[in-house]
């Protein structure tokens, strides 16, 4: 990801791979990443 002021790298392990057999698009793998984290920090864990 590219920031006006600093450029922000990303590790994709096993679960990056899962996500992008269904639909090799990154921005997928990364909309997927995002709504899980929104989904973890309103349930509260």
């Amino acid at each position: 990801l590219t920031w006006p002021d600093r450029v922000e790298y990303w590790v994709g392990l096993n679960n990056f791979y899962v996500i992008t057999r269904y639909n090799h698009s990154v921005l997928y793998a990364m909309a997927v990443y995002e709504l899980a984290q929104a989904v973890r920090e309103a349930r509260g864990s």
